[in-house]
């Protein structure tokens, strides 16, 4: 809860009433009082503000209290102890309603309530009035190169600009959120600040200055403060800035002329990284600074390059920016990084580069066992993860049974599923880490003759255990096969078998580009079974060959 103290707001109570003469019902109730006087506060934590009262301890009776607001209003605590103390809320609408006040009863009948003088007074207090702002805001400005505050740079579509640079927003009321929004023209960096560091740069172009209207900015937060700022600027960038100084730069690209990120993880800190480089212009010596994140590996000379890092929540504040100044300070330019990047590139990092391996035994097949404790037949299949990081893998199954719900890599787990997991479309194990989800590993790759001592599952089952990871197309001619797979398929043999059971014709596997064409125009017209053996199980389709 956040709320604000006005000691401008008292209201004097009567004597007996200060001091908390016992009253006969025996409750005694202690006040957060200055003098002969009881404090009010202001509580924000609403769509509007309330009046908020501190009891500070309740005693007498029989120590055991309940607490119950006159139809409105609100407590921080419905139940109390003896000695202990709570918080009483109104609004407006109480006051509206005539329903300030509370009362507390013990569990012998003993009852409080609120005194009525007391009652009367807050009725009549100017809420509005009393919690507005008395905490005015302010600003830190960096001082300007071009005077006072102004700089000279570009804005963020590269256009030259005055600007001036926000450090800091101080005052009002703690906790607040603000709001930024230009007077009437110029562009600001952001228009909300949830969070230190309340940063942010306001820029105004050469065609803001020629429509001849306000030119600054307002900042407020939700609780009535709020700052202006004006200004007034040359009436020409050109003439008063040296336009042959702005800077320029460009981001590392890769093939596909994207940002090309680097990530590391330190002590399971995710940190992101990319270049900026090739920086020309100004006097050919430069100064970076950063709103957020942290630039590295900087060369200052012409053409510059730095590296610039950021966390996820350096990315939340939404201030990914930069600027690049020349030596002389006469000559900055803003990169807003937020226009670049709309995502973390939690992708890019390859956290999920996850690969889930069943163990297997002596026979180099799938070690499985069979669970016969509950109320039907599991098959148990142990597993662990191997990963390009150390950090905490959670797994997740939606159908069957693990034993960890985290692991390290490296680390054993069992898996049991019955029958019906083993046909179910989410038959396997969701992988994620503490910064995102990964993918699903399905496991009905797993061969149906390695546990059928233990759960039945049919044969039409059985035919597409590996459906999901390989691809059959058969073309219009009905006699040209392709076969696609997975990655992380192994295909060890392709074999085309009559109904009978019979070996018709094998094919050579191509590994490398996880696809084979098969051409079976010498077979007979009739119904085959396509048998894929792969190390992860047998794959089979059904297939129809014409004249």
């Amino acid at each position: 809860m956040k709320y604000v103290t006005y000691n401008i707001i008292i209201f004097t109570l009567i004597i007996a009433f200060a001091i908390n003469v016992l009253a006969k019902d025996e409750i005694d109730v202690e006040y957060d009082i200055d003098g002969n006087v009881v404090n009010l506060n202001c509580d924000f934590s609403q769509s509007e503000p309330r009046i908020v009262i501190k009891i500070l301890s309740v005693t007498g009776g029989s120590g055991t209290y309940s607490i119950t607001p006159i139809i409105e209003g609100g407590v921080s605590k419905t139940n109390l102890t003896k000695g202990e103390g709570f918080s009483y809320f109104f609004s407006t609408k109480d006051q509206d309603k005539q329903t300030i006040g509370f009362t507390i009863e013990d569990e012998t009948g003993n009852t409080y309530k609120m005194d009525i003088s007391l009652i009367a007074q807050l009725e009549v207090v100017n809420i509005y009035q009393a919690c507005n702002c008395n905490n005015e805001l302010s600003i830190v400005i960096k001082p300007g190169d071009l005077n006072e505050t102004l700089s000279c740079g570009l804005n963020t579509q590269g256009e030259p600009a005055f600007f001036i640079e926000v450090l800091d927003i101080t005052g009002g009321v703690a906790n607040a959120n603000f709001t930024i929004e230009t007077l009437g023209l110029g562009e600001i960096s952001t228009n909300k600040l949830t969070k230190p560091p309340f940063r942010f740069y306001y820029a105004v172009t050469q065609n803001d200055i020629n429509r001849n209207q306000p030119l600054g900015f307002k900042i407020s937060d939700e609780h009535s403060c709020f700052y202006e700022q004006t200004f007034t600027v040359p009436n020409s960038i050109e003439t008063a800035c040296n336009i042959d100084c702005y800077i320029a730069g460009k981001v590392g690209l890769d093939e596909n002329k994207a940002i090309q990120f680097g990530c590391d993880l330190v002590e399971n800190e995710l940190i992101a990284h990319f270049n900026y480089n090739n920086i020309k212009g100004g006097n050919g010596n430069f100064i970076y600074e950063a709103m957020v994140g942290n630039i590295t590996n900087a060369i200052t000379t012409e053409p510059g390059t730095f590296t610039y890092s950021f966390k996820p929540v350096d990315f939340a504040t939404g201030q990914l920016d930069f600027f690049i100044k020349d030596t002389a300070i006469n000559c900055v330019t803003i990169v807003d990084i937020t226009k670049l990047i709309t995502a973390f590139p939690y992708e890019a990092c390859k956290l999920c580069e996850y690969s889930l391996v069943l163990t297997k035994n002596s026979s180099d097949n799938i070690n499985t066992a069979c669970d016969l404790t509950g109320d039907e037949n599991r098959v148990i299949v142990s597993a662990y993860i191997e990963a390009n990081n150390d950090l905490p893998i959670s797994i997740n199954a939606f159908v069957g049974e693990l034993t960890n719900t985290q692991v390290q890599a490296g680390e054993k787990f069992q898996y049991r599923f019955s029958a019906d997991d083993f046909i179910d479309p989410n038959f396997g194990i969701s992988l994620s880490n503490i910064f995102t989800q990964c993918a699903l590993v399905k496991l009905n790759y797993i061969p149906k003759e390695l546990f059928q001592n233990c759960i039945q599952v049919s044969a039409e089952d059985d035919l597409n255990v590996l459906d999901t990871h390989i691809n059959v197309v058969q073309h219009l001619d009905l006699q040209t096969i392709t076969i696609k797979w997975d990655t992380n398929i192994t295909i060890q043999q392709i074999r085309l078998i009559n109904l009978h059971g019979q070996l018709i014709q094998s094919y050579k596997t191509n590994n490398v580009s996880q696809q084979q064409q098969l051409l079976l125009m010498n077979q007979s017209p009739g119904l085959y079974i396509l048998q894929v053996q792969t190390q992860q199980g047998i794959f089979k389709k059904k297939l129809a060959l014409l004249n």
